[in-house]
């Protein structure tokens, strides 16, 4: 048993989610929820204390949605964070407190940082961790959004 519990990871980047998933298992017992599989139910079946919900471009709405949808599902539902490597949340505190989320982490995953993250939110410090957007013409297109 690991030292900090279990922890379900959403993320349809398969790629993305092994190399999460490789860096997680060190410190928490992992299990994923693969492409098409309902991530509240998988919270319900998989009791994790924290749910970190990747965030693909596209489907930004359904990780706002499923997020809520998670913390208001039980009488002690887990910590939900949500990973955002393209940072296309502006306003990071109000995705938050809309879905009444538990951390924001924007920019380039890392594995140190993926594991420094899920650890600051297990210690219930609520992280808002953005990097700078990329530069040059994928900055000036990512402003757009």
């Amino acid at each position: 048993m690991s030292q900090l519990g279990r922890l379900l990871l959403v993320d349809p980047d398969v790629r993305g989610r092994l190399r999460a998933v490789a860096a997680l298992s060190e410190f928490f017992e992992v299990e994923t929820c693969q492409d098409g599989e309902d991530p509240l139910r998988a919270a319900r079946r998989w009791r994790p204390r924290l749910v970190l919900l990747g965030m693909p471009r596209p489907r930004s709405k359904e990780v706002r949605r499923t997020c809520h949808a998670i913390k208001t599902d039980t009488i002690s539902p887990p910590l939900v964070a949500i990973v955002d490597p393209f940072c296309k949340e502006a306003h990071p505190d109000v995705l938050l407190a809309d879905t009444m989320g538990d951390g924001y982490l924007g920019g380039k995953v890392t594995p140190d940082r993926l594991v420094a993250f899920a650890q600051a939110v297990i210690a219930g410090q609520r992280p808002i961790t953005l990097l700078e957007r990329p530069a040059g013409r994928l900055g000036r297109f990512l402003e757009r959004f």
